[in-house]
């Protein structure tokens, strides 16, 4: 069998440091925090740099602003209620590491697999029995074995 080789240069390693970076020096600022959490509250969306910001917070007054707003915005959403999603899991091919993830590409002992179309339907089907309204898809990232193109294909 030929291993297949992965473009991973869309993950700028260095780029994502450098943002970790300045966000760690930023995540002190109260007014940055505040600037970032009133966009989150108007549901105006965050960058991926602002979300790293929010997420290197160590201050408990800041934290407890951020989860106060967090709730606001759930609410708004979803109203007082808790949704659950079933998790719909179309590929596990990825070619990243993440320590948290059994998904990870050095995971040696996981048998990799993306589903046709046809088993996806059975998928929904067997969710859909067991009552599950509302499914969310999970995949891997692979820009080869599980491109956006099968995502938007499948």
């Amino acid at each position: 069998m030929i291993e297949k080789k992965y473009d991973i240069s869309f993950l700028n390693e260095e780029s994502i440091n450098k943002i970790l970076e300045n966000a760690k020096l930023k995540s002190n600022s109260e007014e940055e925090i505040d600037r970032i959490l009133e966009k989150a509250r108007l549901c105006e969306g965050i960058t991926p740099e602002e979300a790293a910001i929010l997420l290197s917070v160590a201050n408990e007054e800041l934290l407890n602003k951020m989860f106060k707003i967090a709730k606001e915005v759930k609410e708004r959403i979803y109203g007082k209620r808790i949704v659950m999603f079933a998790p719909l899991y179309v590929s596990n091919y990825c070619v990243n590491n993440c320590k948290y993830c059994g998904y990870q590409h050095c995971n040696n002992d996981l048998t990799r697999k993306k589903l046709t179309r046809e088993e996806l339907v059975e998928e929904v089907k067997a969710l859909e029995k067991l009552g599950h309204k509302r499914i969310v898809l999970e995949a891997g990232e692979d820009p080869i074995n599980c491109s956006i193109d099968y995502i938007l294909i499948v």
